[in-house]
């Protein structure tokens, strides 16, 4: 099996209001250019509110768009809401609107890849308890 180098990011919460969070992308975009992986992963909240503003979500593709290689993203709470639960406030759940524009601004939100013979697997987890399955038959 060959070996492969993946990064692993989340959590950057990237807005054009957020200077402090640019400033630690571009310590990733610089690191990232300077030691290239095989492929970088958001593993979720590339945005800061980009369940309430689509703006965030543009912001943050075009960051991603900045790194040197191939990256793969899936959301989290601040990109899309959250996945319900009982009790849980009015207007933070993810909902349909929410779940496309994801999907129209980043693409995918569940995916598979392979990567030095592995075969890496990710699922969106803001949809569990949703009603917004995606699960797929496999081909």
């Amino acid at each position: 099996m060959a070996a492969a180098r993946v990064i692993l990011v989340s959590d950057t919460h990237l807005s054009a209001a957020a200077p402090q969070a640019q400033a630690n992308w571009d310590v990733v975009v610089s690191y990232v250019g300077a030691c290239p992986p095989d492929l970088v992963i958001h593993l979720g909240d590339l945005s800061l509110d980009g369940a309430g503003n689509a703006a965030d979500l543009g912001h943050g593709r075009a960051q991603l768009d900045r790194l040197p290689g191939a990256w793969h993203a899936v959301p989290g709470n601040h990109d899309i809401g959250d996945n319900p639960w009982p009790g849980a406030p009015a207007g933070i759940a993810v909902d349909a609107g929410r779940h496309q524009r994801w999907l129209d601004i980043l693409g995918d939100d569940h995916w598979s890849v392979t990567a030095g013979g592995w075969v890496l697997l990710a699922i969106n987890a803001q949809l569990l308890k949703s009603g917004r399955s995606t699960v797929r038959s496999c081909p």
